[in-house]
């Protein structure tokens, strides 16, 4: 090009040319930017998905824990009720023998 002082239309042309360049670099940016969030927004569902999960395993062992304590407690009942009778029955042939 020739040197010297710029020409309206020059000096259009060059703004024109930046424009296009920052244009172009902000369209880039965007693109960037939409698939940092897509990115973003998978790991979110992901993240929901396992913590719905984590929620359902918590509730289904706390579940498991709750019939298995039930379980445990009838067990002592029951134990008690079988020691109790033997006690019972231990007392009455113990005083069965001493009466004779």
């Amino acid at each position: 090009m020739i040197s010297g002082p710029s020409t309206p239309y020059e000096t259009l042309e060059e703004s024109n040319r930046t424009l296009t360049v920052d244009v172009a670099n902000l369209a880039s940016e965007k693109e960037e930017l939409n698939n940092k969030l897509k990115h973003i927004q998978q790991k979110l569902e992901k993240i929901k998905e396992e913590e719905k999960q984590m929620k359902s395993l918590t509730v289904s062992y706390e579940k498991q824990i709750q019939v298995e304590k039930t379980l445990k407690i009838q067990a002592i009942n029951k134990l008690a009720e079988v020691m109790k009778e033997t006690d019972i029955d231990s007392d009455l042939i113990l005083n069965h023998k001493l009466s004779m």
